[in-house]
């Protein structure tokens, strides 16, 4: 999951828009091409918290197993 990125507080993994519209992903596209462009050292915290992220299925995994094993 992308939280969006806050560059104030520094938090968030990515770019992300509301509505699926052209407008509202350019948007988005817009301000990674701003923010990679124009401020790098927070383009690369952004990177950072991304990178950090554990995105693997193991952890999915499991909770599905309990799940399952809380159904049954």
């Amino acid at each position: 999951t992308v939280r969006p990125f806050n560059c104030r507080t520094g938090s968030g993994t990515g770019f992300t828009f509301r509505q699926y519209t052209a407008r509202d992903m350019l948007s988005a596209v817009e301000c990674a091409v701003n923010l990679f462009e124009n401020h790098r050292d927070i383009f690369n915290s952004l990177l950072k918290n991304a990178m950090a992220e554990d995105f693997s299925f193991a952890d999915a995994a499991v909770k599905y197993a309990q799940l399952y094993a809380e159904l049954v």
